[in-house]
């Protein structure tokens, strides 16, 4: 037979200077917010680069593409 495991329950944190949470927490936003649009601004430059027979909807298919036509690229050049 198996086992089940029990689930453990976790004390919610306390925060002793609520204000100093909060700000941890909006700064996180703001970087993670950048973050983003950095990503979103890369992946921009990949496409206008690239054929648009490599194009690609979500964010790991853009990049794996653009490896796929580097790497296509690279096999043309040591042909030449």
């Amino acid at each position: 037979m198996v086992q089940g495991r029990k689930k453990r329950w976790r004390k919610p944190r306390v925060y002793k200077n609520k204000e100093k949470h909060e700000k941890q927490r909006m700064i996180h936003i703001v970087v993670e917010r950048n973050r983003r649009k950095q990503m979103n601004e890369h992946l921009a430059a990949l496409r206008s680069v690239m054929l648009e027979s490599y194009f690609q909807k979500d964010q790991a298919s853009v990049v794996g593409s653009a490896i796929k036509f580097v790497k296509e690229l690279e096999q043309l050049l040591s042909v030449s």
